[in-house]
């Protein structure tokens, strides 16, 4: 189901799975793409029924990793 805003927009969209499978939730993530992430929300939950996944893309990094920890830190 895609979210549109009034102009026809795609803002989102929403896929709806089965929970009939132990795995459901773990396709979901398995399938993931580098750089694509999705709200997952479990309906019959009492508690934690939204969850974010994400699959971060890589960035390629030449410099070093002295140069990455003084650009970043924990």
């Amino acid at each position: 189901m895609d979210i549109k805003n009034k102009s026809g927009d795609v803002l989102g969209k929403i896929q709806i799975e089965s929970l009939r499978k132990d795995s459901a939730i773990d396709r979901i993530v398995i399938d993931l793409k580098p750089g694509e992430g999705k709200a997952i929300y479990t309906a019959d939950a009492t508690e934690n029924q939204f969850t974010q996944q994400t699959n971060y893309a890589a960035i390629p990094w030449e410099d070093g990793f002295e140069q990455l920890q003084k650009l970043y830190s924990p």
